[in-house]
């Protein structure tokens, strides 16, 4: 989570983007989440402790969270009208599975990144991830 943490903020234009990790986001009607990464519009309420127009949320996924992540939390998030990526981190390997939104809305299915030597790519921010960086120094039990 910290790479990912580190590579957002040193990509994305401070002015524009704050990077927030574990931070409240208003999900639904009396749903509100804790992404582990959300990266929302700069100069939102500073003590409102809740994302005010989130961008990219990105979440980690456990052995117990699978389901949560990749149904229950990808449902609620693609409904968000700002977002424009969500992207689910495995933490046993370097994979990914990215949503993002197209002229259309949402992909149905996730693009899946497999291995190192894939890139997250969010175009809307102009941003690439390598998951070579995003899962350096990381062990693999």
């Amino acid at each position: 989570m910290g790479n990912l943490y580190v590579a957002l903020r040193s990509r994305l234009d401070r002015k524009q983007w704050v990077v927030i990790q574990e931070y409240g986001l208003d999900a639904g009607p009396e749903t509100l989440r804790y992404p582990d990464i959300v990266v929302d519009r700069a100069g939102g309420r500073a003590k409102a402790y809740i994302a005010v127009a989130p961008v990219l949320v990105a979440e980690f996924l456990s052995p117990s969270s699978v389901e949560i992540h990749l149904v229950d939390k990808r449902s609620e998030y693609l409904q968000i009208p700002s977002l424009v990526a969500y992207v689910v981190l495995s933490q046993d390997e370097p994979r990914a599975w990215l949503w993002t939104r197209k002229e259309g809305g949402f992909m149905l299915e996730p693009e899946l990144l497999d291995g190192a030597k894939s890139t997250i790519r969010v175009a809307a921010l102009k941003v690439e991830l390598p998951l070579l960086e995003l899962y350096a120094d990381v062990e693999f039990g």
